[in-house]
C-alpha cells in the first residue's frame, strides 16, 4: 500500500519489508522503525494498511493489530485485540472526520474514535459493526477500500461490498442506567 505524507514524500507498506518512507526530491529511501515496530513486526508481519495525519502515521498489519507512530518524535502505540480492537488483521483504514476513522478486519468493520493529547493518541471508543448490522460479511479484503470525495466509505469483502455515508450510521449510545422504582409480588 502507498499513501502520500506530503508533496515530497510517500509512505510504502510491504507485505515483508516493514513500512519506508521514499523521499521524491532526493530518492532517499529509508524504512520506519523503532524498538516496538521491530519488535511488532518480526517474522515478516505484512502491512495491509496505511492512514496518516498530523505526522501520525497508522499501521494496518496482517495479524498484529494497528502500529500507530510519531514520524516525528518516533512514540509508538500498538493497539490490538487485547487493548480496544475486535481483531488484529486490519485491511483497510478510512478516515471520517479528525477524531474517528473507520477500519475493516476478519470480525467486520468499526469506527475508532480517538485525540492526539501531548505526544500520544487517546482511544476514547470504538463501535463495532458485523453481520448482525447488514454487513455482506464479518471478513474483508485486502486493498478494498475506498472514501469518495462526498464522505461515502466502501468496504469490501469476501461476499460483495458494504458503502455508507458515516453520518447515516448509529453509533452505539451509552447505556442507560435502568432504576426500579417499585417491584410488585402477585400483583401486590
Amino acid at each position: 500500500c502507498i499513501i502520500r505524507l506530503d508533496a515530497s514524500r510517500l509512505a510504502l507498506g510491504f507485505e515483508e519489508k516493514g513500512v519506508h518512507i521514499l523521499d521524491l526530491y532526493t530518492g532517499n529511501f529509508k524504512p520506519v522503525t523503532n524498538s516496538v515496530i521491530e519488535n511488532i513486526l518480526e517474522g515478516a508481519t505484512g502491512i495491509k494498511s496505511l492512514f496518516y495525519e498530523d505526522n501520525w502515521l497508522w499501521i494496518g498489519t496482517a495479524g498484529r493489530g494497528v502500529i500507530i507512530t510519531n514520524l516525528i518524535s518516533g512514540k509508538t502505540r500498538v493497539l490490538n485485540d487485547k487493548e480496544w480492537l475486535p481483531n488484529n488483521m486490519i485491511y483497510g483504514m478510512l478516515p471520517e472526520i479528525k477524531g474517528a476513522i473507520w477500519m475493516s478486519s476478519n470480525k467486520g468493520i468499526f469506527r475508532l474514535v480517538y485525540r492526539y493529547s501531548s505526544d500520544a493518541v487517546e482511544i476514547q471508543q470504538i463501535f463495532p459493526y458485523n453481520v448482525d448490522h447488514g454487513l455482506q460479511s464479518n471478513e474483508f479484503n485486502t486493498g478494498a477500500y475506498h472514501r469518495s470525495e462526498d464522505g461515502y466509505l466502501y468496504f469490501g469483502g469476501i461476499s460483495g461490498l458494504n458503502f455508507f455515508h458515516p453520518k447515516d450510521t448509529r453509533q452505539n449510545q451509552k447505556h442507560q442506567d435502568i432504576v426500579l422504582t417499585g417491584a410488585m409480588i402477585g400483583n401486590k
